[in-house]
């Protein structure tokens, strides 16, 4: 080669800190691009000034530089190394850990009813408190977290608001365990703080680890572990409350939270060691520039605008394929948004007043989360005790009465021979999907009863006997009157429990695939459109149609899934 040459064999790795994503992808991509470019030539200018020696040295010297092409180091960042898939496994036990301990109470409505023994009405109130202190401070908490993130870095902040989830579960336990509504409110406050901010550190981690083609099946992934981990309380925390108490089956979240909080402390770790190798790579590379005097081109490796100095060639190269990138990925709205972002300028501080300089695209996009969010979480969150109420422990009808009205109708004070129901045909019932009947009226004390220390109340007295006063927690109900009545309601919202994790389900199922199609095929816009038109048919259909929820469900979770997916 003519002038300057540039010595391949002699280029060691060259390893960037990529803390800044705006940067991550045409770094790499335009430092190998011209690298290659560079062993292309020196092959072709082997093999034009050898050409008239003959065949066998032009060979022999297009093997040569080949040889030296393959020697070439190619550059490694957070979006290359095989450490990304260690985070992206770390942020989904991450999010399932957070989705376990977030829905769990949506799930175990029942037996806080049992365990609170309170008046319908006073526990409905307490009982959708407990989202609402988690849901209300997260309306702007999420706007702190992201300047956090801004500010201290994605995996700092994640520690940090792993360590208010702990908090928060654990006070949440022992409100629960005490039966203390202001202590389990407050809980539920401190465990809100770190988990919705959560979003916003693992979103950075994951964009920061990978590159544009698998941004979308990263958050995939992430999510469909995430509802996975709702799925797991759905199915797990009934039968654990059922079996133990509800105590128990809340400490076993707390255990959970810990276990997420260990993994962002060893996100931290990979961070600090990937950190320690590119500083160490990039000294290595200044100690080898110095040796060898190569400056020119390895300034222009270590260099943010290393466009400027590696050539007009390489720059033109490397816009053609920008512009291809940008045209594939603004085929979706999520994505037209992060082209702004990406050709933005990123450095100064946080203003609020920015906000005023979002397009009406970013707007309706908010808009759209919005409504999609609404109409999804809050119907989850109190579905337990809707499927209850209205599909799988209905109240019985009125012609279903006891054989004897004013005993109880299972377990040790039963009738011998028995206290069954049965309709004014004298036909069996009520039905499967029925809660048992129970006594219109009791009179159970000490004076005429074998008291057994183990209830909690001096007396049962009532003249008017309703599905409010039995207590399943309490062993009287439980296994010395109404025992057939408490051990259908813990059939049925374990299989409540079940039913109201389809959506959840399709999440975890769906979430993936639908990422990765979204990745190779686009059409996110559309996806985006249709999703809350199938949640519309699903929670009309939810209201109106006698045929039960599963299908509307199912529905439910497929446009929440593709919608999530794209959006995310």
């Amino acid at each position: 080669m003519n002038g300057q040459e540039y010595n391949h064999d002699t280029q060691p790795n060259i390893f960037e800190d990529y803390s800044h994503p705006s940067n991550n992808n045409n770094h790499n991509h335009n430092h190998n691009h011209h690298l290659n470019k560079q062993c292309t030539n020196d092959a072709t200018a082997s093999l034009t000034a050898d050409t008239d020696d003959g065949t066998t040295v032009t060979t022999t010297h297009a093997a040569a530089a080949n040889k030296k092409c393959k020697k070439q180091p190619v550059l490694v960042s957070r979006k290359t190394c095989r450490e990304r898939w260690t985070v992206l496994a770390l942020c989904c036990l991450l999010m399932g850990g957070n989705h376990f301990c977030c829905d769990q109470p949506a799930s175990l409505y029942a037996q806080f009813d049992d365990h609170m023994n309170e008046k319908s009405s006073t526990f409905e109130n307490y009982f959708n408190l407990l989202y609402t202190m988690y849901s209300v401070p997260n309306i702007f908490l999420p706007l702190v977290g992201g300047g956090m993130v801004d500010k201290y870095g994605a995996w700092q902040s994640l520690i940090v608001f792993t360590s208010f989830m702990v908090l928060g579960q654990f006070v949440f336990a022992l409100g629960v365990q005490n039966k203390s509504w202001a202590v389990m409110l407050l809980g539920r406050t401190l465990f809100g703080v770190g988990g919705e901010s959560l979003y916003t550190a693992k979103s950075v981690l994951i964009t920061n680890w990978f590159p544009d083609n698998q941004i979308a099946l990263a958050f995939g992934f992430g999510m469909s572990i995430g509802r996975l981990g709702t799925v797991i309380s759905n199915v797990t925390s009934p039968p654990m409350a059922n079996g133990v108490d509800l105590s128990f089956a809340i400490w076993v979240g707390f255990l959970v939270s810990v276990l997420v909080f260990l993994a962002s402390v060893y996100v931290g770790v990979l961070e600090r060691r990937l950190d320690q190798r590119l500083l160490g790579a990039a000294a290595a590379s200044q100690r080898k520039k110095k040796v060898n005097g190569n400056g020119a081109l390895q300034n222009a490796l270590l260099e943010d605008d290393h466009l400027q100095a590696i050539g007009e060639d390489t720059a033109e190269d490397s816009s053609a394929v920008d512009e291809v990138q940008t045209r594939k990925r603004a085929d979706s709205v999520a994505s037209e948004c992060s082209l702004h972002i990406e050709h933005s300028h990123s450095g100064g501080l946080v203003n609020i007043r920015d906000a005023l300089k979002f397009s009406l695209l970013f707007w309706a996009i908010t808009a759209s989360s919005f409504f999609v969010y609404g109409s999804v979480f809050p119907f989850n969150f109190v579905s337990g005790g809707i499927l209850l109420e209205r599909d799988y422990f209905k109240d019985p009808p009125d012609t279903c009465t006891l054989r004897f009205e004013n005993k109880c109708t299972g377990g040790t004070l039963a009738p011998e021979s028995g206290n069954p129901s049965t309709d004014e045909n004298g036909d069996e019932c009520p039905g499967s999907n029925d809660a048992p009947v129970l006594p219109s009226s009791l009179n159970i004390t000490k004076d005429n009863t074998e008291w057994n220390d183990d209830w909690e109340e001096d007396e049962y007295v009532f003249e008017d006997l309703s599905s409010d006063d039995v207590t399943c927690a309490d062993d009287f109900w439980a296994e010395a009157c109404t025992k057939n009545y408490c051990d259908d309601q813990d059939d049925a919202t374990e299989f409540v429990g079940i039913i109201m994790s389809i959506p959840f389900f399709m999440g975890a199922l769906f979430s993936a695939p639908i990422g990765h199609l979204s990745d190779k095929h686009g059409y996110r816009a559309l996806s985006c459109m249709i999703s809350p038109i199938f949640l519309i048919c699903a929670h009309f259909q939810l209201a109106y149609s006698p045929e039960g929820p599963i299908f509307p469900l199912i529905l439910q979770g497929l446009a929440f899934c593709v919608y999530c997916a794209i959006i995310w």
